[in-house]
């Protein structure tokens, strides 16, 4: 049976008042987190609240939708008289003390699967202190070990749901994906900063592939069997022995070079361009591109939002594309998490990790197009290589029948 929304928080609600408002509720994009954290407030008769998250444009969300919902529950506008509500950076609040934390009677942390070791004192002060933690989420990243073992054991998930668009609570996606082989057409800077010369994509990372390679093979030398994890524990906890470190930093360094290499393909900034400029014909779209690397996404486009820009400028161009100013618009992480963004019926992944939540996230920004419009978004994927693997990691769980793979480019701009 298909849920609507007010099942859905009536649901998620009711569970967490069983629980005295303390554990995680996961919902999909659609639902209303933050009306349900909202109603948590109203509902438990809590008035000192705090709530967190880990990027400062979520501050305006959380704004709007108290201006929004507090003011339907109170029948006021000035409901801040009656409740009084703290919204920090968790950057911020993690490091506050068990008495700052004290005047607070309610937490809630948006986005609660970005919350690692170094921000969990939060959490656990706060649970000594016996004020009941909200984290509220639409991807748990339940496989990482802390937050399997330690973060959801002290903040339990109660109630997940991510069926938004099965039950039309959210517009449907598809997945187009272009694989491309890695050709010496395309050259990239190689070498050092002080000597440095151009080498053909495939040529270098047919190397840099060697490089590991050889990594592991020094690594097996000096007794690893589990080569990973090995060399973190002998160069980055520095547990090893002189020549077990020196295996493990060869290693690492080649997978580390490895990566940066694929995030930074002069043949993928191509691509997207082409395919972005042929998606831009047509007046009604509006397209994202996501890449791993700052200095890639500002190659591809001149509207971007990352850290390295100044926040006024990320403010205005996210304004722009919400109100169709600009068609397109850049980012590296910037747009990842919680963000309403209006109209945006593409993305390109151009570079990406293997990370299922971060794809998710992203992807999460076409949601909010009409129930019966289709988002798209586009894959670039350098054949028989490490991104190739990464792509396959970040869309396991996605319907195999709703992926189109093209093998040229032709074929792809056809259909947009």
């Amino acid at each position: 049976m298909k849920k609507t929304k007010n099942i859905i928080q009536n649901e998620a609600l009711n569970i967490l008042k069983e629980n005295n408002y303390n554990g995680t509720i996961a919902l999909d994009m659609g639902t209303g987190k933050s009306k349900l954290g909202i109603d948590s407030i109203v509902k438990g008769n809590f008035t000192k609240v705090l709530i967190t998250s880990p990027r400062t444009n979520l501050k305006k969300n959380w704004r709007d939708e108290l201006n929004k919902w507090m003011t339907k529950h109170t029948k006021t506008l000035t409901w801040d008289s009656l409740y009084n509500i703290t919204i920090e950076n968790i950057q911020t609040c993690y490091k506050w003390t068990k008495e700052e934390i004290s005047y607070f009677d309610y937490i809630i942390f948006d986005e609660i699967h970005t919350c690692g070791p170094e921000y969990f004192a939060l959490i656990d002060n706060a649970l000594e202190l016996n004020i009941p933690v909200l984290g509220l989420t639409g991807t748990l990243n339940d496989t990482n070990k802390f937050k399997s073992s330690v973060l959801y054991n002290k903040l339990p998930v109660l109630y997940e749901y991510y069926d938004s668009a099965d039950d039309g609570l959210i517009n449907k996606r598809r997945y187009l994906v272009l694989k491309y082989q890695l050709t010496d057409a395309f050259r990239v800077k190689a070498g050092t900063k002080k000597k440095s010369w151009f080498v053909g994509e495939a040529k270098q990372y047919n190397y840099l592939t060697e490089q590991i390679k050889k990594g592991q093979r020094l690594m097996a030398a000096t007794g690893s069997e589990d080569w990973w994890n090995d060399a973190r524990e002998w160069f980055w906890e520095n547990k090893g022995d002189s020549e077990q470190k020196n295996a493990a930093r060869i290693y690492l360094n080649a997978i580390k070079y490895r990566k940066e290499f694929l995030w930074n393909l002069t043949s993928s900034v191509e691509i997207t361009k082409k395919i972005k400029d042929e998606i831009l014909k047509k007046d009604d779209n509006k397209v994202l591109i996501f890449s791993e690397s700052i200095n890639q996404v500002n190659k591809i486009t001149p509207y971007v939002i990352h850290s390295k820009q100044d926040d006024e400028i990320n403010v205005k161009n996210l304004e722009k594309f919400d109100k169709g100013f600009l068609k397109e618009l850049g980012s590296v992480k910037s747009l990842t998490l919680g963000l309403n963004i209006d109209g945006a019926n593409y993305g390109i992944m151009e570079s990406y990790t293997g990370s299922n939540t971060d794809f998710k996230q992203k992807a999460g920004r076409t949601n909010r197009l009409n129930i019966s419009d289709i988002a798209t978004i586009i894959w670039i994927v350098p054949e028989g290589t490490q991104a190739e693997q990464w792509f396959n990691k970040a869309t396991k769980n996605i319907d195999k029948s709703n992926i189109t793979v093209f093998n040229n480019i032709t074929d792809l701009l056809e259909i947009l």
